[in-house]
């Protein structure tokens, strides 16, 4: 009974990528000493299973391809790419581009930098119009006049 035991947290230990003694310690306890497995850097399992390439749309936006990988590493519209469109996500390219997050703004979704500029998924820059994305409140609006 021990072995199947030991067999079983064995294989708990290596899907949660947490070490055998860590998790031993963890469920069957220490004396009055309080134990938390910390899972915050692991990845989900779906993530790997999700193509690396990153896609340039008509708008010219980079966002993740979506599709699941197969057994080469990409998905089937990936195989070979050859397209100035796509990139793999750890390019270093990307380390140079803003990142932006998406927002609801005025019926349609834009795209708020940490600097509070705001982009339509046109590409085109709303002039005058600047969201602090943390809060979503807006810190100017544009003239209309």
């Amino acid at each position: 009974m021990y072995q199947q035991d030991y067999e079983f947290l064995q294989e708990v230990s290596k899907l949660v990528r947490v070490p055998l003694h860590e998790l031993k310690r963890t469920i069957l306890g220490t004396r009055g000493t309080l134990t938390t497995i910390s899972v915050a850097k692991q990845e989900d399992w779906w993530d790997k299973q999700m193509c690396p390439m990153m896609v340039r749309n008509s708008y010219g936006l980079w966002k993740p391809c979506g599709q699941y990988r197969e057994a080469h590493g990409t998905c089937c519209n990936h195989r070979n790419p050859t397209s100035p469109f796509v990139r793999h996500k750890d390019d270093k390219y990307f380390q140079s581009l803003p990142k932006r997050n998406p927002l609801k703004w005025a019926g349609e979704i834009v795209w708020v930098s940490a600097t509070g500029d705001v982009v339509r998924e046109s590409g085109e820059s709303i002039d005058g119009l600047r969201i602090c994305w943390k809060t979503a409140m807006i810190l100017s609006y544009p003239d209309t006049n």
